[in-house]
């Protein structure tokens, strides 16, 4: 549900969501590395996400601290 909000700016959540979806812990800590590079390239550095769309920053309880 977060990632298809993000989806309509780029690809960096989207494809950051699912791989921590498909990792054994569901934790950012068990990603692949080379995940975080396919992230990197997704991203647009618009700030976009930051500005409007993502709901994990502040204020937010599940505030996130992850930068692309």
């Amino acid at each position: 549900m977060v990632a298809a909000a993000a989806s309509s700016l780029c690809n960096a959540f989207p494809t950051l969501f699912d791989a921590v979806d498909a990792s054994a812990q569901g934790e950012v800590a068990g990603v692949d590395r080379q995940v975080f590079w396919q992230v990197v390239d997704h991203c647009y550095l618009c700030d976009m996400c930051f500005m409007t769309k993502c709901p994990y920053v502040p204020p937010h309880p599940g505030t996130s601290t992850f930068r692309i």
